[in-house]
């Protein structure tokens, strides 16, 4: 009881949990309640330890409360700026809702593969193909709006898109650069170009 009566002096704070107050000597009791900032209690089933807890809390705060607190559920009278608040419910999380179902079962690993199609991005082939279709047209209007707004762009009053299918397909593929007074040969993927080997020059 003593000691916690002159922590204060010294700046420091504790922390103290308790399953029935009863099983504490009277003056500790009293000297951890006279101390104490904040009060926190979830459900005590018996009535005299109860009934502690309520007289410690607020006369609005009935032994009856106490003990139905439901699981996963407190009441809680805190200490701010030297003002004490009244008691007011509060809830706290469960294992499975703080960390998800248990490990390897059916209902982990589904919540793991949305977890990792969220953070990823990763979507069906089908979701994929689809937007490959439209891809065209949405680089089109993309590069047309970017335009607009660049203020650079020629005269469109005629409405008359800046870029377009013809000349998108103008457009050299990233990473062709074509040397000063060279002409620019067709794009053929990295699979058919000549390799070294096929070059009786190298």
């Amino acid at each position: 009881a003593a000691l916690v009566e002159e922590t204060a002096k010294y700046g420091m704070r504790l922390h103290l949990l308790n399953q029935d107050p009863r099983a504490l000597q009277e003056r500790t009791l009293d000297a951890i309640l006279n101390n104490a900032s904040h009060l926190f209690t979830t459900a005590v089933k018996t009535p005299k330890s109860a009934n502690l807890i309520s007289q410690a809390l607020d006369q609005s705060v009935t032994a009856d409360i106490v003990r139905s607190v439901r699981q996963f559920h407190g009441i809680t009278q805190t200490t701010i700026g030297g003002v004490q608040s009244t008691p007011y419910r509060t809830r706290s999380i469960g294992l499975l809702e703080a960390y998800g179902p248990e490990p390897g079962t059916p209902a982990s690993n589904a919540e793991l593969q949305a977890l990792i199609d969220r953070n990823s991005g990763r979507r069906p082939i089908q979701e994929t193909l689809a937007a490959l279709e439209t891809l065209d047209d949405r680089i089109i209007g993309a590069l047309n709006q970017r335009s607009k707004t660049g203020g650079t762009a020629p005269d469109v009053s005629q409405g008359a898109p800046l870029v377009d299918r013809a000349t998108l397909a103008l457009v050299p593929p990233q990473g062709e650069v074509t040397p000063p007074n060279q002409k620019r040969r067709p794009y053929q993927p990295d699979s058919v170009r000549s390799r070294p080997q096929d070059n009786p020059h190298q």
